[in-house]
């Protein structure tokens, strides 16, 4: 199950011009996010581990984490995990601005 987040935009204060004291300028910065729910059975705390470092070498960031325990000795745990990232559009944008600079 996947969420889509609408456009956030930052205003960024107003910056004076030194030159022009009647001058402003302002930076409308357009982030979009996607959002993913994750369902992870573990055993051991370095399973949990190796599945979350592998969300986060994607660029994933945990935005909500639930863990139920076992309900019988011997069951594995379930953890619920709510991940968001930069969609992939604006992956390229920042890095296309970044070599330009």
């Amino acid at each position: 199950m996947r969420w889509f987040a609408k456009p956030v935009y930052l205003r960024v204060t107003g910056v004076r011009i030194p030159h022009s004291p009647q001058r402003f300028f302002f930076v409308f910065i357009h982030m979009e996010w996607e959002y993913d729910r994750h369902k992870i059975e573990f055993s051991a705390v370095m399973d949990l581990l190796k599945e979350l470092n592998a969300l986060g070498a994607d660029g994933w960031e945990i935005i909500h984490y639930q863990e139920t325990k076992p309900k019988k000795f011997g069951d594995k745990y379930e953890t619920i995990i709510i991940v968001k990232r930069l969609k992939p559009a604006c992956h390229e944008y920042n890095e296309k601005s970044s070599s330009d600079s």
